[in-house]
């Protein structure tokens, strides 16, 4: 029902029905990022989008489960990830950067509680 799996590349997380990948990348997410911000309308998201070192892409894998589901999964668990060191979330989807400032959690939060997930975050 729930397990993680580790390889060289990828990380995989299966929380009840849901099968997520993880692939940690030590550079950014494109060459020279700063010289590709045009297509970002605010200037708080070009500037998290130059200034991003790496990233970590977070895929949904059950290609059967709507897209509101999907976007539900993601956003409670990239909720409990980021933290200080986050520039950003980047949705490719949907063309979306969102810069890691006061929002960016409570925007997570209320995208994971659009629907009931199934997947409970246990905290120590």
């Amino acid at each position: 029902m729930h397990f993680v799996s580790q390889s060289s590349q990828a990380t995989f997380l299966k929380a009840g029905p849901h099968l997520l990948s993880f692939f940690n990348h030590p550079g950014p997410y494109i060459d020279n990022p700063q010289d590709n911000i045009a297509w970002l309308p605010q200037a708080s998201q070009q500037k998290a989008w130059a200034e991003h070192l790496a990233y970590i892409a977070v895929d949904y894998l059950n290609h059967e489960t709507d897209v509101e589901l999907a976007y539900c999964v993601l956003a409670q668990l990239t909720s409990e990830l980021i933290d200080e060191n986050s520039t950003a979330v980047y949705v490719p989807g949907e063309s979306s950067l969102i810069p890691n400032d006061e929002s960016l959690y409570m925007e997570l939060r209320k995208i994971a509680s659009s629907r009931d997930s199934g997947v409970i975050l246990q905290t120590n």
